[in-house]
């Protein structure tokens, strides 16, 4: 939250400097008044809440491996995992691009013993995670750095799991084409 709230102070103070000087060009592109509409209303945003934003990596690619997602995500739908996964999706790659080949996974808030005190947010009731097919998982949201380190555990502890299913874990070929490009 302080964080937010000092990049809003350094907004407002670029924003009224730029106004006493003013043959610098202008900070916002739109017309003046818009813009002071714009920075007027600043003082009424309230943040909610401040999200942990974080990532790991399992690193797959260092051992020539990667998660076939739609047997993880089948994988991870069993009864094994339904005290710690509310939802997952499968957001299929578009065109030729792996980038959007990755889950969307919600884990339960009664999964992670440190999110679960009384004075926490009872109004959430899952975290989101994305998983990318190299092992590489990001939180979106977590209500502290605690909760996100446990969140971490739990995930990781899963696509262990599941990375040990023959059937989920791909072997995958060394390009040494792209290798030896990369090298020149």
């Amino acid at each position: 939250l302080e964080a937010n709230r000092c990049i809003a102070e350094e907004i407002k103070q670029i924003y009224n400097t730029s106004k006493l000087h003013p043959e610098t060009p202008p900070v916002f592109l739109q017309r003046p008044e818009v813009a002071e509409a714009a920075m007027a209303s600043t003082n009424s945003v309230k943040i909610l809440s401040a999200p942990i934003l974080g990532s790991w990596d399992m690193n797959l690619k260092s051992v020539n491996a990667k998660l076939n997602m739609e047997n993880l995500c089948e994988y991870l739908k069993g009864q094994e995992f339904a005290d710690r996964v509310f939802r997952v999706t499968h957001v299929k790659p578009k065109g030729n691009s792996a980038r959007f080949n990755n889950l969307s996974l919600y884990i339960r808030r009664e999964a992670l013993s440190s999110w679960c005190g009384e004075n926490s947010d009872q109004t959430t009731v899952t975290v989101y995670v994305n998983v990318y097919e190299a092992g590489k998982c990001s939180v979106l949201a977590a209500p502290d750095a605690k909760v996100a380190e446990e969140l971490a555990e739990v995930v990781s502890k899963m696509l262990l799991s599941a990375y040990q299913q023959d059937h989920i874990r791909v072997e995958v070929e060394r390009d040494t084409k792209t290798k030896r490009q990369r090298t020149h």
